[in-house]
C-alpha cells in the first residue's frame, strides 16, 4: 500500500513539473527580455548623461541672463579682466568721439588719458559692481537675442554692450573734463569680444539646446529609473553598476569643461589678452560644479547600493 502511494506521489510530482515547465520557460524568456531592455536603457542613460548636463548648463546658466550675471558678477574683481575692459572700452569709445578737425593729433592723447580716467572712476569699488552687472545684463540679453535669431549683429560676433559704462563715465568725466563728457555719444556702443562669425556658428547649438535639452534630461532620468526597475539580476546590483559608470561620465564631463575653457582661452588670447583665462573659467564653472555634485551623489549611491547588495547576498548564502 505504501509503495503504491509513493508511486502515486511521484507520478503527481512529475505531472506537476510537466505543467510548470511552460511557465518557467515563459518566465525565463521574460527575464531575458527584461535584462536586455534594462541594460539598453542604462547604457543609453550613461552615454547621454554628459549631453544632459551640458544641456542643463546651456539652458539654466549660459543662456539665462539672471543666472549668467550672478555667476560672473565677481569677474570684474579680477585685475586682468578689469584692465582689459578699461583698455578696450577706452579705445572703442574714443573712436566714437568726434573731435574738431585737426585736433586729433594735438589733443588725442589728452582725450585718451581723460577718457581712461573717467572709465577707471566708473569702475571704482563703490560703483564697480553696479556698472558691471548692468553691462553684463545688457550684453547678455543682446547676445542671446542674436543667438536665437531675434536680432542681427553688425559683424555677427559676440559683443560687450558699453552703454552702462558710458553713462557712468559721462558722470565721472563731468568733474574731470566737462567738454569731453558732453562729446560722449548717446548711442549704444558695443565692443566685439569674439571672432567674426561666432554668433552664426553657435546658433545651431543654441537651437538644439532650446528644443531638446529638457526632453533629454527627462529621458535620462526615466531611462535610469526604468533600467534599474527592470534589472533581473538584482536592482541593488544594477544600481551600483550604473552609478559607478555615471561617476565616470561626470568625471569626463568635468574634464571636457576644463579642457574647453582652456582651449577657448588660448584661441582668444590675442583678442582678450590675460582676461581670456579667467573669463572662460568663470563661464564654464557652473558645468564643472554640476558635474562634480552629480558625480559625488552617484559615488555615494554606488557605495551604498553595493554594500546593500553584498549584505543581502551573504544573508541568502
Amino acid at each position: 500500500m505504501s509503495r503504491q502511494h509513493a508511486q502515486s506521489v511521484s507520478f503527481d510530482e512529475l505531472v506537476g513539473d510537466a505543467e510548470d515547465a511552460p511557465t518557467r520557460e515563459r518566465r525565463s524568456i521574460g527575464s531575458r527580455w527584461a535584462s536586455f531592455f534594462s541594460g539598453l536603457l542604462l547604457t543609453l542613460a550613461v552615454l547621454a548623461s554628459p549631453l544632459a548636463m551640458g544641456g542643463w548648463w546651456l539652458e539654466h546658466d549660459l543662456l539665462d541672463t539672471d543666472a549668467f550675471v550672478a555667476q560672473n558678477a565677481d569677474l570684474i574683481n579680477d585685475s586682468n579682466v578689469r584692465d582689459a575692459i578699461v583698455a578696450k572700452a577706452t579705445n572703442t569709445i574714443k573712436a566714437r568721439v568726434t573731435l574738431p578737425a585737426g585736433a586729433q593729433a594735438v589733443i588725442g592723447d589728452a582725450v585718451q588719458k581723460d577718457l581712461r580716467a573717467g572709465i577707471d572712476a566708473a569702475l571704482a569699488p563703490d560703483t564697480m559692481q553696479q556698472t558691471w552687472r548692468a553691462l553684463l545684463s545688457a550684453s547678455h540679453q543682446q547676445n542671446v537675442a542674436a543667438l536665437r535669431g531675434e536680432t542681427t549683429p553688425a559683424d555677427d560676433s559676440f559683443t560687450l554692450q558699453l552703454g552702462p559704462l558710458v553713462d557712468q563715465a559721462r558722470t565721472q568725466l563731468a568733474t574731470i573734463n566737462a567738454p569731453l563728457a558732453a562729446m560722449l555719444p548717446d548711442a549704444d556702443i558695443t565692443m566685439p569680444i569674439g571672432p567674426t562669425g561666432s554668433i552664426e556658428k553657435a546658433k545651431p547649438v543654441v537651437a538644439i539646446a532650446d528644443q531638446y535639452a529638457t526632453p533629454l534630461i527627462a529621458g535620462v532620468v526615466i531611462a535610469l529609473v526604468a533600467g534599474v526597475a527592470l534589472a533581473a539580476g538584482g536592482r541593488m546590483r544594477a544600481l551600483s553598476r550604473v552609478a559607478t559608470w555615471l561617476v565616470v561620465a561626470c568625471a569626463a564631463t568635468f574634464a571636457l569643461a576644463r579642457a574647453g575653457a582652456w582651449l577657448m582661452a588660448n584661441l582668444l588670447q590675442r583678442q582678450l589678452g590675460d582676461a581670456a583665462q579667467p573669463l572662460f573659467t568663470s563661464v564654464t564653472m557652473p558645468l564643472q560644479t554640476l558635474a562634480t555634485v552629480i558625480g559625488v551623489v552617484f559615488l555615494v549611491v554606488a557605495l551604498v547600493s553595493r554594500t546593500i547588495f553584498v549584505i543581502a547576498r551573504r544573508r541568502r548564502a
